[in-house]
């Protein structure tokens, strides 16, 4: 050992108190910082169980509520009607289109009765002028004859008076009823383009908007458990901050141990000073120091570890927490994926009011055809009508000229004119006939039948309107799952930003271990300044015996052994810890 004056132990002494001082303020600001960053990161972590709880809870009553959906009298209503509206316009657009080809082509009729209506009217003219033919050829008729043939001549030129006045009536039925039909038609079509382009589309997209609802009823059983393994994860997460965040306490003990020996050392050497045997107690007392060097720096460098360790555990869980919190959030907006889907409950509210006002559209339209269809049906009955009078009179037509043909079938003179007559009969008849069959089957048309079913789906149509008020409870209720989804969201985002402010103000990150890198050279100046003037293999005596006894962790006791072992084992005087 090399020899020391009083002067240079007495400069040594001062040097180590210094340094000691120095080492002692900078573990006084790691101190202030770990309880900074760990008060910083407790308090996130309590911020953290409560917005868990908070979001969880909320969660789980938003899930509660979708669920209820399935029971909201509002809901049932809606689906209920929007069902009937499906079914109704279904049958409404099939009827509409039966009865407008079935229109079409009564009207199409009209194309061919014009033929016999010309031929009966030609008929009618022939029979004129044959009959005009009789009467003057009446005096080759027998006197008996004669008479009577004279009187049925008279009485038949009075019917064809009256048949040629009821041709053109007939006539003009035809236009009318032409143009009735094409009113019918035109209305029926547009009764129809109102189904097929404006009622079925909002029905049926109603009808989307209601499974929509339904489709996320049915989904929150599934995400359910999921949110709840979620909220699991993340009070798992707490679990291990709050372990992580019980290091703080034993790195306390640490560098409070470290403290303490600084305190030790520095009331001892600044006992030293006042002694008279400086040298000697000096020696005896600084020789320790080398050992107690390495000691505080080993627990330095595993308090520098376990600090980082925690930290950045804590930092991980807090994160994980937060990702958790997300997923949470989005597994909430994916009950009814709003994130795809344009569905609020204003366009819900927007499509059922078109659709009343579609319905009532139609309804004016339907009301329309059933105008026309009635202006039609009269138009046929009138038809018919005077079409059973012309049969009438051309019936008393047939029946004269039978007679006239009776009192002729002995008169030889005037045979061709009677053959003529029959051959003409038949015809009026023939053409009449022609008349009849097309008259009958717009007579026994089916529009009256298709009327009454479009007119009775009108009514459901009506019934199954809904009103705006009667889905306020709904709106009510989807806008409460709504603003709790949002309120969920911006806590997440409040925590996450507190959050990630918090871990961005950690100082360990740039302080922590610099500070102890510097306490540790500190301490190597120390070891290398008393380490010439130790003496090799000297036992160290109570103040390190003091330091192991004040050891609180296991941890602690092995570094001390440790270092105490290789300290007894070093023969370099050179030695640097670092």
């Amino acid at each position: 050992m090399k020899k020391i004056s009083s002067k240079e132990i007495q400069q040594l002494i001062n040097e180590i108190v210094t340094s000691f001082s120095s080492i002692d303020q900078k573990v006084l600001e790691l101190t202030h910082v770990s309880n900074d960053d760990f008060s910083a990161l407790n308090k996130i972590m309590k911020d953290h169980h409560k917005t868990t709880h908070e979001i969880g809870r909320s969660t789980a009553e938003l899930i509660e509520r979708v669920e209820s959906l399935k029971d909201n009298k509002a809901l049932q209503k809606l689906r209920n009607a929007n069902d009937a509206l499906k079914t109704s316009v279904k049958l409404s657009k099939h009827n509409i289109s039966e009865y407008t080809t079935q229109a079409s082509r009564l009207n199409h009729d009209f194309k061919h009765i014009f033929i016999p209506i010309l031929n009966f009217k030609q008929n009618i003219s022939t029979l004129k002028f044959l009959l005009t033919n009789l009467k003057l050829n009446q005096g080759l008729i027998g006197k008996k004859a004669h008479i009577e043939t004279k009187k049925l001549i008279e009485d038949l030129t009075a019917k064809i008076e009256q048949i040629q006045v009821e041709i053109p009536i007939i006539a003009k039925d035809v236009d009318s009823l032409k143009n009735n039909y094409s009113n019918a038609i035109d209305k029926a079509t547009s009764a129809r383009r109102l189904i097929e382009m404006d009622l079925y589309e909002d029905i049926d997209l109603l009808n989307k908007q209601i499974s929509f609802i339904e489709k996320g009823i049915r989904n929150s059983k599934s995400i359910k458990s999921q949110v709840e393994q979620k909220n699991q994860e993340g009070f798992q997460n707490l679990n291990q901050i709050i372990t992580n965040l019980q290091y703080h306490d034993i790195i306390r003990q640490k560098i409070e141990h470290i403290q303490d020996t600084h305190k030790n050392i520095l009331e001892e050497l600044n006992t030293l000073e006042k002694q008279e045997n400086i040298i000697q107690q000096g020696l005896k007392y600084i020789k320790q120091i080398p050992g107690i060097t390495e000691i505080q720096a080993g627990q330095l460098i595993l308090t520098n570890k376990e600090y980082q360790g925690a930290i950045e555990n804590i930092s991980k869980k807090l994160l994980d927490t937060s990702n958790t919190m997300e997923d949470v959030n989005n597994l909430s907006y994916s009950i009814f994926k709003l994130e795809d889907s344009n569905f609020t409950t204003d366009s819900l509210g927007k499509t059922t009011e078109a659709v009343n006002k579609k319905i009532f559209d139609f309804s004016k339209s339907i009301a329309e055809l059933l105008d026309s269809n009635k202006t039609l049906q009269e138009s046929i009955k009138l038809h018919d009508q005077h079409y059973k009078k012309l049969e009438q009179i051309e019936t008393d037509i047939s029946t004269i000229i039978n007679k006239i043909n009776e009192h002729l079938v002995d008169e030889s003179d005037i045979k061709t004119i009677a053959n003529k007559l029959i051959s003409l009969q038949n015809d009026i008849i023939e053409s009449r006939s022609n008349i009849g069959k097309i008259i009958n089957s717009h007579k026994n048309n089916h529009l009256i039948q298709l009327i009454i079913d479009i007119d009775k789906h009108l009514s459901i149509l009506e019934n199954n309107a809904i009103e705006t008020n009667d889905l306020h409870p709904l709106f009510e209720e989807f806008n409460q799952i709504n603003d709790k989804i949002k309120h969920n969201c911006k806590s997440y985002k409040t925590f996450d930003s507190e959050l990630k402010n918090t871990l961005g103000n950690i100082k360990y990150y740039d302080f922590y271990e610099h500070q102890v890198e510097e306490i540790i050279n500190q301490l190597n100046s120390v070891y290398k300044k008393i380490l010439p003037i130790s003496e090799e293999g000297e036992i160290q005596n109570d103040l390190l015996t003091s330091m192991k006894a004040a050891y609180t962790m296991q941890s602690q006791r092995d570094i001390h052994e440790h270092t105490s072992n290789d300290a007894e084992e070093e023969d370099d005087d050179n030695l640097e810890l670092f």
